[in-house]
């Protein structure tokens, strides 16, 4: 495939896929022989060091929203929804590592029932948006 070359008709191609990818090369001589070989390249990860608490308490003093510690980054959006699929809490377009623009733990206004509520961000990271799924608890 092309994906991730900086040409696929040239003698010295760069590749630079963003996912894992399989390059194939075939090659023929003058005298019509035709050869193969393959490159795999294996895209990692990189850590970005974004970690997402899985409890908020909302009867303390240090630990009563939900919010991503670092700072620096721009959450496109953030929504947290109960066990039956309703939204609880939505923001758009804010800064990370600001526990006020995070959650905390109430809707409209009340304290919601303790328990396991599911999250749902995107974040720009280095120029991409890159989405996070996962679970908060809520305890008093």
């Amino acid at each position: 495939p092309n994906l991730g070359l900086s040409c696929d008709d040239c003698t010295s191609p760069f590749a630079s896929p963003f996912i894992n990818t399989k390059y194939v090369l075939s090659y023929s001589n003058d005298l019509g022989c035709i050869d193969t070989a393959s490159l795999l390249f294996i895209v990692q990860e990189k850590d970005d060091g974004i970690v997402f608490p899985n409890v908020i308490n909302t009867s303390s003093s240090s630990n009563q929203y939900f919010y991503l510690p670092k700072a620096g980054l721009t959450i496109l959006s953030l929504k947290i929804y109960d066990r039956w699929g309703n939204t609880v809490f939505s923001n758009q377009n804010f800064a990370s590592g600001i526990p006020e623009l995070g959650w905390n733990g109430q809707f409209n206004n009340r304290e919601v029932i303790p328990g396991v509520y599911v999250y749902f961000t995107q974040i720009m990271v280095d120029g991409v948006v890159k989405d996070f799924v996962g679970d908060v608890t809520v305890v008093r």
